[in-house]
């Protein structure tokens, strides 16, 4: 737990680790590190477990959560490559900053339906999970996993 990244990375890497990113989750206002880390292998079966120490810790395939553009509110690209317009991922208005926003109704960007456009249960974000899921599994580009 109180191990860095760097220190998990030099103990792992006989076993094939390559990079170590923590997981943090967000409390009040704060990031607190949990006891969770992506671990990327040298390869691309994924080990059933990794020895830490005297302890073997289980691996599981990461699924990241789908990206979201925080201008537009679609899924897909970043703010940074954003062609679109200002949407509030409140009430769903166009040109119209969240942070301004009034509304009491939430209103979902990409599916209309009443819940913001970060929510997960949002049907299009349940669908983007999926084409990250299949991204995952089988090494495709966004696009390609999208098709599928």
């Amino acid at each position: 737990m109180k191990s860095t990244e760097e220190e998990i990375l030099e103990g792992l890497s006989s076993q094939g680790v390559t990079a170590v990113k923590r997981i943090f989750m967000k409390k009040g206002t704060s990031l607190v590190a949990t006891k969770h880390v992506i671990l990327t292998f040298n390869t691309t079966k994924l080990p059933s477990t990794v020895k830490a120490g005297y302890i073997y810790c289980k691996t599981r395939l990461y699924i990241p959560n789908p990206i979201r553009c925080f201008k537009c509110q679609r899924f897909g690209h970043s703010k940074t490559a954003c062609r679109g317009r200002q949407t509030c991922c409140k009430c769903a208005s166009v040109d119209h900053l969240t942070s301004d926003c009034q509304s009491a109704e939430l209103l979902c960007a990409n599916c209309k339906q009443p819940h913001s456009s970060y929510s997960k249960d949002c049907p299009q974000w349940k669908k983007e999970k999926n084409i990250q899921e299949v991204r995952t599994k089988q090494n495709l580009s966004y696009y390609e996993a999208k098709k599928l």
